[in-house]
């Protein structure tokens, strides 16, 4: 029998988006100096567990159940207090991120 790692690794997951835990990290104050706060620098999502960066490869299931590679990146909209996130297929093809999208680690 499947664990629940082991089912989402090959079944895929969604992503989870979620609140980092509080850590010092680095800041620009409204002055324009660096410093270092202590709290949480804001959200991330996680994949089976694990916090996922910019610059990670993935893999998303497509329509038709095969998985393609793809890398991970993502920027800060201010206005909106959001991450928009985009999934790239090649250096200059990429996507936002899929409402129902499901992912795994690369194998």
């Amino acid at each position: 029998m499947k664990t629940n790692a082991e089912h989402e690794s090959s079944e895929g997951a969604p992503l989870e988006l979620r609140p980092e835990p509080e850590c010092l990290y680095p800041s620009v104050d409204l002055n324009g100096n660096f410093t270092f706060r202590f709290g949480s620098p804001g959200d991330r999502y996680y994949l089976d567990g694990q916090g996922i960066h910019a610059g990670d490869l993935l893999e998303m299931q497509l329509d038709d159940g095969a998985w393609q590679h793809v890398r991970y990146e993502y920027t800060w909209n201010p206005n909106g207090q959001t991450l928009e996130v985009i999934l790239h297929f090649q250096e200059d093809r990429g996507i936002r991120l899929p409402v129902n999208g499901r992912f795994r680690w690369p194998r």
